[in-house]
């Protein structure tokens, strides 16, 4: 929740970060976000170079709308911004239980890097930008 009532502070002003919403008929229907990966993930170890790691949050498209490439033109976009910035590596998590996510992910070229198989199905996925040029 921290995430809503804190997004000046937490995606509008801080560096590295931004938050993206697609809109249908004044209607918000589809967002994304990014921002640095902090390492609070204890399975994930030391993984990641917290300097050049944004973590892919807040994904979501109006369950109406989707399979009609929202979430692709907003992730598309999210990528774009995270070469734009710098960034090196996108980490994200999601659950098995979301309808369409870790296909979704897979089919934007992440990869599965641990399946904890816990009560909440959580997968952690990377995709490396290895080509920062725009």
């Amino acid at each position: 929740m921290k995430d809503l009532t804190d997004m000046e502070l937490l995606f509008l002003t801080r560096e590295k970060a931004t938050f993206l919403a697609a809109f249908y008929k004044d209607q918000v229907v589809g967002t994304i976000a990014v921002r640095p990966y902090d390492g609070r993930i204890v399975s994930l170890g030391n993984r990641y170079n917290l300097e050049e790691t944004c973590e892919i949050i807040k994904c979501y498209v109006d369950k109406n709308l989707r399979k009609q490439g929202i979430g692709s033109s907003l992730f598309n976009e999210v990528e774009r911004y995270c070469k734009e910035v710098g960034y090196k590596m996108m980490y994200l998590h999601t659950h098995k239980f979301l309808p369409g996510g870790l296909s979704f992910w897979q089919k934007k070229g992440f990869i599965t890097i641990l399946d904890e198989c816990n009560e909440q199905a959580t997968v952690h996925l990377e995709k490396g930008l290895v080509n920062n040029e725009l």
